[in-house]
């Protein structure tokens, strides 16, 4: 018997994984309006500027598909195996050891894979919205983050 309750142990993760749902569109209507009407608006400058309708189309269909996180709803979970998000049914993982630093931002955190400070260097992040979870949020974060990782020093000290 104790050596099922040992097994039972080793296979269940000593942390349960925090899963939320970010739709800033859905959870926030002023906002949502704003940022609707910003786009509308660029179109219409497009428009102005261009006078062809395709045009001003092409540039709202490439605004809307860069501002994709807030128009459409995003699933995170944050577990041992890493950060997951999840958007029409596509899941992708960013396992904890390609996570260089974070940032923690008023609404959410901003997750880097580099240690590179360039004002660029959020292009390239993740930023999960925590949406009342803040405290959850951020002591998963810090609980893999902040602890040193176990790895072998030549692949943390690599130079480019």
């Amino acid at each position: 018997m104790a050596a099922a309750i040992e097994k039972d142990t080793e296979t269940r993760p000593a942390h349960p994984p925090l899963r939320w749902r970010s739709w800033p569109l859905r959870q926030n209507a002023s906002r949502s309006a704003l940022a609707t009407a910003g786009l509308l608006l660029a179109a219409l400058v497009v428009y102005c500027l261009a006078g062809r309708v395709v045009l001003a189309l092409l540039a709202l269909a490439a605004l809307a598909a860069a501002c994709s996180r807030f128009f459409l709803p995003v699933e995170f979970e944050l577990g041992e195996a890493g950060v997951s998000q999840r958007i029409f049914g596509r899941r992708r993982l960013i396992p904890w050891r390609a996570i260089a630093r974070y940032e923690v931002c008023s609404a959410g955190v901003l997750l880097l894979a580099d240690a590179d400070r360039s004002p660029l260097a959020p292009l390239h992040g993740l930023y999960a919205a925590w949406l009342g979870n803040r405290d959850e949020v951020l002591a998963v974060v810090r609980r893999y983050l902040d602890e040193p990782k176990h790895e072998p020093a030549a692949v943390r000290n690599t130079t480019r």
